[in-house]
């Protein structure tokens, strides 16, 4: 820093200022002084800029490591966004998967039951309010895998949901639910339901329209394959049902659907119910009897019409039931079948009928037996 000094000059120092354009650096004495004031204040002024170029050089210091600072945390802001976001995919997908097939896309059983409760809550809210759940399962899938192996049939699949889902409305939902549910795993099994609709007949046109679009034949290749489905349809109503309970009578009435012929539909009633719940009850009746030996052989006599004489004999399988008394075969062979207990019971019916052919037999001459023929 400059210091002029003049003793009452008349010279205009602020034009010199002007022109010279550094105020800031000057300062201008106009006053009698001594030089030791001078020396001073020419001593005083260069520690005083000394001090200011010592703070310019801290604050640059300063400034440059909050620049360094400031860089580092936004790297480190971007970054944990970044993972943030990454973790909000991940979650996201998580999610996803969670309530949906990996296979189609559609939701799964998860979303349907929520859905189908808010359906039913609705429906407690509003008498008028109607839904509907249609029940799908794709008659004889089985032959698809067997046949044309596994990939056809996932892409039978998923052929399958898209049409579904571009046949109902959009308010409407179309799921999966074949795998898992109900300890089936066939996977060939879809829901749909149909939200806010006017009576059963709205939800049969619906099952009609889906007949018609899965009646068009799907290309595999050069190969075209042409499936049919059975479909059972349960409307809510003012009976207050749960939606589990909603679901289980479309499955019950989508096996009368199936039952009747396959490649239709059925509106479940509540004898289909009591079908079901005695047929579950035979059901574990029969695995009980089956370990009981409570089934039973009468032997049905096959007469020579020439000479009138017995010729041999039919063993026929009777259920000797601690309640319902004699049952008839066609009450409990197809349960049987179906759930592979026909086997131990048919070994038992063989067991009794060999023995009862030994006992016949024992003292009859050879050639004069007596056969004993067993279904």
């Amino acid at each position: 820093q400059v210091v002029v000094c003049t003793a009452y000059a008349e010279y205009s120092w602020n034009d010199l200022l002007r022109r010279l354009d550094r105020k800031e650096n000057l300062l201008i004495l106009k006053k009698p002084f001594e030089n030791i004031e001078v020396r001073q204040l020419a001593r005083a002024l260069t520690e005083k800029w000394h001090l200011a170029r010592q703070a310019a050089w801290k604050l640059q210091e300063v400034e440059q490591l909050v620049e360094q600072r400031t860089i580092e945390l936004q790297a480190a802001n971007a970054r944990l966004t970044k993972e943030i976001g990454k973790r909000e995919q991940a979650e996201d997908k998580l999610r996803h998967d969670s309530l949906h097939d990996t296979l189609t896309g559609l939701p799964n059983r998860a979303l349907l039951m929520d859905r189908l409760n808010q359906f039913v809550k609705r429906s407690l809210r509003d008498p008028e309010y109607r839904c509907a759940v249609l029940f799908l399962d794709i008659d004889n899938f089985k032959v698809v895998n067997d046949s044309l192996g596994h990939a056809a049939g996932d892409h039978l699949l998923i052929g399958v949901a898209k049409r579904l889902t571009e046949t109902v409305r959009a308010s409407d939902s179309v799921v999966r639910v074949g795998e898992g549910f109900a300890s089936r795993l066939g996977g060939d099994e879809f829901v749909v339901l149909l939200d806010d609709i006017s009576s059963t007949v709205d939800a049969s046109r619906v099952a009609e329209r889906i007949h018609a679009v899965l009646a068009v034949p799907f290309q595999f290749g050069d190969q075209e394959l042409v499936i049919s489905t059975s479909i059972g349809i349960a409307v809510s109503c003012s009976s207050e049902k749960s939606a589990e309970a909603l679901l289980r009578d479309a499955d019950t009435a989508m096996y009368r659907a199936k039952s009747n012929g396959k490649s239709r539909h059925a509106v479940f009633d509540e004898a289909m119910h009591a079908a079901a719940v005695n047929r579950l009850n035979l059901e574990n009746d029969i695995r009980r009897a089956v370990e009981a030996s409570e089934f039973v052989v009468y032997y049905q006599p096959i007469v020579c019409i020439e000479s009138s004489k017995t010729a041999g004999f039919e063993a026929l399988a009777r259920w000797n039931h601690p309640s319902r008394g004699i049952l008839q075969p066609e009450v409990f062979i197809p349960i049987a079948e179906e759930t592979g207990l026909i086997a131990p019971l048919g070994r038992q019916v063989l067991e009794a009928a060999c023995a009862m052919s030994r006992k016949i037999n024992e003292h009859r001459p050879e050639g004069q037996w007596l056969r004993v023929s067993v279904n």
